[in-house]
């Protein structure tokens, strides 16, 4: 499916949401899931009483399960996933794209969404922008990080940002986001920080600037040279993180826990890399499965 990522990087990089159309009434499930490097160990949905493992067994589940439970700081094996289809017609109108999270503010928002309007006896066929905004989140050690929360909105609902005064359109959006999903208009108090007032206009020139956005949570983009690069180099950095382990080694005579992640590049290679300490609170914010840009480097 390269193609399709490469299609996609080409229309939407840099895109402040994107449109999308939800074909059924019902692109939400849910369930519980534990992956390790072969792929799916063991799932269970929400309406079922047992679980099924690799070779489709039927195995007991419970709160109690070995893979539910995790050290305080630590995340546990078997985790809630949210599962979200939708087409992208920009990209092609016979396939059906499928987004999966495991983060609980992201399930929340995208599955509150989608039963409320069930609530209200609504059709939820139709267009839609996806987009991730920014939100603090304190861990139960009280250390405070940002981290992106998936949001959807219809699309007829979605004008413009409003801010100090000034419109600006999304005509052409211009900011970096990751492959998967990405951001459109957000609250006024966090765009005050991202938009930047242009002086007055110039005939050549009608586009509003737009600062960077903070760092992607899922991983950490390596600035390349200023050099024109080919479509090839471009998607070799992009990796798809597969697990998250910690590791011991051995430093200043001491053992040390690091954090070692999983990855899989666009020709499907396996790589493993240790997480820089930077970078770990970033990490244990993101789910499986999340594609992005990584600069990993061979020692």
């Amino acid at each position: 499916m390269r193609f399709i990522a490469e299609k996609f990087d080409a229309k939407y990089k840099g895109a402040k949401s994107i449109p999308i159309y939800v074909c059924t009434e019902n692109p939400i499930s849910r369930r519980y899931v534990r992956y390790n490097q072969s792929g799916i160990a063991c799932k269970k949905s929400f309406d079922q009483e047992k679980a099924i493992d690799r070779k489709n067994n039927l195995v007991e589940c419970s709160n109690d399960c070995q893979y539910r439970k995790a050290e305080q700081g630590k995340v546990p094996a078997c985790r809630e996933e949210l599962n979200f289809t939708f087409m992208i017609p920009d990209i092609c109108e016979d396939r059906v794209f499928l987004l999966q999270t495991k983060a609980f503010n992201s399930r929340t928002e995208l599955g509150d969404y989608f039963d409320f309007q069930k609530q209200q006896g609504n059709s939820v066929i139709g267009k839609y922008n996806l987009f991730l905004h920014p939100t603090e989140v304190v861990s139960p050690d009280g250390i405070r990080s940002t981290h992106y929360v998936y949001g959807i909105v219809k699309a007829e609902d979605q004008v413009a940002v409003i801010t100090d005064n000034t419109v600006v359109t999304e005509e052409r959006p211009t900011a970096t986001i990751p492959v998967e999903t990405q951001t459109v208009e957000v609250p006024k108090e966090e765009t005050e920080k991202e938009v930047v007032k242009e002086p007055t206009p110039k005939k050549k020139s009608t586009k509003s600037k737009v600062a960077e956005t903070p760092k992607e949570p899922v991983v950490t983009e390596v600035k390349a040279p200023e050099e024109e690069k080919s479509t090839d180099d471009k998607m070799a950095k992009y990796h798809v993180l597969l697990d998250t382990s910690t590791i011991q080694l051995e430093k200043d005579g001491k053992m040390v826990d690091y954090l070692l992640g999983k990855f899989s590049n666009m020709k499907d290679e396996e790589v493993e890399a240790i997480i820089h300490t930077n970078y770990v609170e970033e990490f244990k914010g993101c789910d499986l499965r999340n594609t992005g840009i990584a600069g990993l480097n061979k020692t």
